[in-house]
């Protein structure tokens, strides 16, 4: 199952990179390339990893996350 969900994830982050791009890399005009799409990857993948986080996947990690620190780390996002 867990091929599946990486897969999903994966198609969910680029279509969201290919929308991202286009709205915010305008908008950041002011700052360097390299600043611009790491803050853009970052954001855009908390907003992608934090259901999987939430729902407490298990390929969401490499290793089993207590309930709490699941739920506390999906808010982080």
């Amino acid at each position: 199952m867990a091929p599946v969900w990486f897969l999903i994830g994966a198609a969910l982050f680029l279509v969201a990179l290919a929308l991202g791009l286009r709205r915010w890399w305008p908008r950041l005009a002011g700052m360097n390339p390299a600043a611009r799409i790491t803050l853009i990857v970052t954001t855009l993948g908390g907003l992608i990893g934090a259901p999987f986080w939430w729902l407490d996947l298990e390929p969401a990690f490499a290793w089993d996350l207590p309930p709490l620190a699941s739920r506390l780390l999906g808010a982080a996002a």
